[in-house]
């Protein structure tokens, strides 16, 4: 019986630092930091909004390893951008709860945003011709 709920600690420790399960449908994206730090995120699904990018506007993020961050506007508020600080590559975000998104320059109020898995990636090296 000790051996079942020591398995049963392990498993719930190191599932407990991976964002929760928010929705049923949900979008992965790849961004860097910086995407994230930008002072609009840019988003993009191929079930919403025909794969076009969008911004989001007024929604919740979670970090591994720290609370949910409700974010009121377009960027990140100051405890949201340490946690992107501390992020590493490969980590993952949960965004959702979104509460709005601008689509070709019309704001949208929508209650079937989807939710989004961001994948967090290393700068792209620039290419020199």
């Amino acid at each position: 019986m000790k051996t079942i709920t020591i398995l049963s600690l392990i498993l719930f420790l190191s599932f407990s630092n991976q964002p929760k399960e928010i929705a049923f449908d949900k979008c992965m994206v790849h961004l860097t930091k910086e995407d994230l730090l930008a002072d609009i995120i840019e988003l993009h699904c191929a079930s919403y909004a025909d794969n076009e990018k969008f911004s989001i506007q007024d929604f919740t993020i979670k970090f591994p390893g720290f609370p949910s961050e409700v974010i009121e506007g377009e960027s990140l508020n100051a405890s949201a951008r340490v946690y992107v600080q501390k992020l590493k590559t490969n980590q993952m975000v949960s965004i959702f709860e979104i509460k709005s998104a601008y689509i070709n320059g019309k704001l949208r109020s929508e209650k079937d945003i989807p939710a989004f898995y961001v994948k967090i990636i290393e700068p792209q090296m620039a290419i020199v011709d």
